[in-house]
C-alpha cells in the first residue's frame, strides 16, 4: 500500500514540478517580449506530469523508506527537470503521434468550454421544490 501511495504522491509532485517549470517559462517569455509586440497573446501553458518519472520516484521513495513526502518531492524535481519529455520520447518510439494527441485534447477542451457557456444556471426556486 505504501508503494502505491508513494507513486501517487510522486505523480502529483511531477505535475506540480511541471507546473512550476511552465510558469517560469511563461514569465520568462513575457519578460523577454515586454518591449516587443506588446499586443501578442500569450502561448497556452502545457503542464504534463511524467508517468515514467512518477513511477520511478515513487518506487525509489518506497525502497529507501522515505514514504509519500519523499515521493512527492522526487516527483516534483523530476517534473521541474522535464521528465515528461522522456514520456513523449517513449510514446514516439512506440508510434504515438504527439501532435495528434494534443490536437484532440485541445478540441475536447474547446468543446467542453462551448458546452459550459451554453449551460443554463439552475433556477433556485426549482431546486427548493
Amino acid at each position: 500500500m505504501g508503494l502505491i501511495l508513494s507513486i501517487l504522491a510522486a505523480l502529483g509532485g511531477s505535475v506540480a514540478g511541471a507546473a512550476v517549470r511552465a510558469g517560469i517559462n511563461i514569465a520568462d517569455q513575457q519578460l523577454r517580449s515586454q518591449g516587443k509586440g506588446a499586443g501578442k497573446a500569450a502561448q497556452p501553458m502545457m503542464i504534463n506530469g511524467s508517468l515514467v518519472g512518477g513511477v520511478a520516484a515513487g518506487v525509489v521513495a518506497d525502497a529507501v523508506g522515505g514514504g509519500m513526502g519523499l515521493g512527492f518531492w522526487l516527483g516534483a524535481v523530476l517534473g521541474a527537470a522535464g521528465a515528461d519529455r522522456l514520456d513523449w520520447w517513449l510514446l514516439e518510439r512506440v508510434g504515438v503521434d504527439r501532435d495528434a494527441l494534443i490536437a484532440k485534447a485541445r478540441q475536447a477542451a474547446e468543446s467542453a468550454q462551448r458546452q459550459a457557456r451554453k449551460a443554463v444556471p439552475i433556477d433556485e426556486e426549482a431546486v427548493e421544490a
